[in-house]
């Protein structure tokens, strides 16, 4: 699996997950679950801070400046910006 289809898993995965803890929420007004949203938020973002290239260990995440912040894409960056290596390939097992 390359590393961009591993972070694009991630966070439709983790999108699917945050629209059911939302649900949960709208339909209970229960305050556990408003907490549980904001842990899956945090749990979400430490798995893609940690996928990184395997050669540098650059973060793979594209990341870009909007308004003069920077801020994450989804997409996934398909070049490494630290060494140049193609991430939409998959990994090969040796």
């Amino acid at each position: 699996m390359s590393i961009t289809t591993r972070l694009r898993l991630t966070y439709i995965c983790a999108f699917a997950i945050a629209i059911l803890l939302g649900a949960l929420l709208i339909s209970t007004q229960n305050r556990v679950f408003e907490w549980l949203l904001y842990a899956w938020v945090a749990v979400v973002s430490v798995l893609v801070w940690r996928i990184r290239c395997p050669n540098c260990d650059t973060p793979a995440y594209h990341t870009g400046k909007f308004l003069g912040f920077q801020n994450r894409s989804m997409f996934g960056a398909k070049i490494c910006t630290g060494c140049g290596l193609d991430l939409t390939k998959p990994k090969r097992r040796s």
